[in-house]
C-alpha cells in the first residue's frame, strides 16, 4: 500500500493511492472518508495521508491511529463541524503511538458542543505541527491522561474560549513516571488562557508568543512541577503573564512579559523556583478598551488597583535574579517591583533592576529571605518621563474582529 491522497470531488470526498489515477473509496461524509484512509494505512503499518485543499465538514470525530501522519495544504485545508456534528473533538487519539498531524486548519466555528480541536489521550510520541486551530468552545489542543513524549510546535491558535493549549494529568503512566512533553514556537492570540499546565509534570514551554488572552498567558496549577518557560513573549494580557499555583520546581528565564493587567509573575504555594533574566514590563496595566492614549488617568483611576511586578505568596526556595522590572509612563506604576508575603521564606532576591513603582522596589515580608544589590528608581522612568495624562490601551475588539474575518466560513 502506498501513501494516500484524500480530496474532494463535487459532493464526494475520495481516497486514492499516490500512484493510482482513480479513487478506491468515496463518500458524501468527509469524516467517514478520512477515517477510512487512516484505518487503511494503520492496518498496513502506517504512512502519510495528504489532505488536499478544501473545506471538510465533519459530522463526527476522526480517530488518529498508530504511525499515521496527516498533512494538509495550510489554511486552504480546513476541517470544521457539519450541521449534524456530534462529538467532543475534531481529531482524537487514545492509546496511540507515533501519530502526527501537520499544516492544516481546524475551525470550531464557536459551536458550544465542540469542546476541543485536537485531543490526545494516553498516547506517546505524537506530533502536532504547523496547525491553525481556532474558535473551539474548550481548548485548541488538549493533551491528557498520561500522554507522553509529545511535541506541539509552530502552531497558530486563535480565539479558543478556555485555553489555546491544555496539558492535563501528564504525570504517571504505563511507560514510566513524569515523561516529558514540549510546546515550542507557537503563536496564541485571543480567547481565554494561553497555555495551561494542569497536573502536568516535566514540560518545556519554549519560544511561544501569547497575545491578548483574557486569562493568564501561562497557568500552572494542581501540581504542575518541573515546568520550564523560556524564550517566550507575552503582550497585552488580561490577567497575569505567569500564574503558578500549588506547583513546584518552576524555571522562568529569558522571557519578555509586557503589558498585562495582573502581576507579571504570581506564585502561590510554590517551592524551589528560578526567575531569572526576564523583562517584566507594565504590570497592572489598566485597559480602557478604546484607542491607545485617549482615556485620561483621572477617569480610570477608580477602576483598577496597582499590581506588583513579581508577587510571591507562600513561596519558598526561589531565586529572583537579574530581572529588569519596569513600567512605562503611559500606564499605572507598579505597586511594588517585587512583593513577598509573610507566608514566604528563604528566597533570594538580588541583582534586579526595578523602575517606576508606588511603594517599594522590593517589599519582603517573608522570613530568612536574602536580598541585595537591587537597583531601583521609583518616580520617573529611565527615559526621564513622569506619568502622562492619558493611559495606554489595547483593543481586544479588533483582535476578535480579525479572528472572525480570518476563520469565517
Amino acid at each position: 500500500m502506498s501513501d494516500l491522497i484524500v480530496y474532494q470531488n463535487a459532493n464526494e470526498t475520495c481516497i486514492k493511492a499516490w500512484n493510482e489515477p482513480t479513487p478506491f473509496f468515496s463518500s458524501s461524509q468527509a469524516s467517514e472518508t478520512i477515517q477510512k484512509a487512516i484505518d487503511t494505512l494503520a492496518a498496513d503499518g502506517g504512512g502519510e495521508i495528504r489532505l488536499m485543499r478544501g473545506r471538510y465538514a465533519l459530522s463526527r470525530p476522526v480517530e488518529l491511529k498508530n504511525a499515521v501522519a496527516i498533512a494538509g495544504s495550510g489554511r486552504a485545508t480546513t476541517l470544521h463541524p457539519a450541521d449534524d456534528w456530534q462529538g467532543e473533538a475534531i481529531l482524537f487519539a487514545n492509546e496511540t503511538r507515533g501519530a502526527s498531524v501537520s499544516n492544516f486548519c481546524i475551525n470550531g466555528q464557536d459551536l458550544p458542543s465542540l469542546r476541543n480541536g485536537i485531543e490526545i489521550a494516553t498516547s506517546g510520541e505524537c506530533e502536532i505541527e504547523k496547525m491553525k486551530i481556532a474558535r473551539l468552545a474548550g481548548n485548541g489542543i488538549l493533551l491528557r491522561d498520561h500522554a507522553f513524549l509529545c511535541n506541539i510546535r509552530h502552531c497558530s491558535l486563535a480565539g479558543n474560549r478556555e485555553a489555546a493549549i491544555r496539558l492535563q494529568s501528564l504525570a504517571k503512566g504505563p511507560y514510566g513516571d513524569f515523561l516529558p512533553s514540549s510546546v515550542q514556537n507557537c503563536l496564541i492570540y485571543g480567547g481565554g488562557k494561553g497555555i495551561v499546565c494542569d497536573n502536568a509534570i516535566v514540560v518545556n514551554l519554549t519560544g511561544n508568543t501569547v497575545y491578548q488572552t483574557k486569562g493568564p498567558a501561562f497557568h500552572l496549577c494542581k501540581v504542575s512541577n518541573s515546568v520550564l518557560i523560556s524564550g517566550c513573549r507575552t503582550f497585552q494580557i488580561g490577567a497575569e503573564a505567569v500564574l503558578c499555583e500549588d506547583s513546584h520546581e518552576l524555571n522562568v528565564s529569558s522571557n519578555i512579559f509586557c503589558w498585562h493587567e495582573g502581576p507579571g509573575i504570581r506564585t502561590r504555594n510554590a517551592r524551589w523556583g528560578t526567575i531569572s533574566g526576564n523583562e517584566i514590563i507594565d504590570s497592572g496595566s489598566y485597559n480602557p478598551g478604546g484607542p491607545d492614549q485617549k482615556t485620561p488617568f483621572a477617569k480610570a483611576e477608580k477602576s483598577f488597583s496597582l499590581q506588583n511586578g513579581i508577587e510571591l505568596l507562600d513561596t519558598r526556595g526561589y531565586s529572583l535574579t537579574g530581572n529588569t522590572i519596569f513600567s512605562w509612563h503611559v500606564c499605572p506604576k507598579m505597586r511594588n517591583g517585587i512583593y513577598e508575603d509573610a507566608e514566604s521564606s528563604k528566597n533570594l532576591i538580588a541583582d534586579n533592576q526595578i523602575n517606576f513603582y508606588e511603594e517599594a522596589a522590593v517589599a519582603s515580608h517573608g522570613s530568612d529571605t536574602r536580598q541585595g544589590e537591587n537597583v531601583s528608581l521609583s518616580d520617573t522612568t529611565h527615559i526621564g518621563e513622569k506619568q502622562t495624562e492619558f493611559i495606554q490601551s489595547f483593543q481586544t475588539k479588533l483582535t476578535e474582529k480579525f479572528i472572525k474575518e480570518l476563520y469565517d466560513i
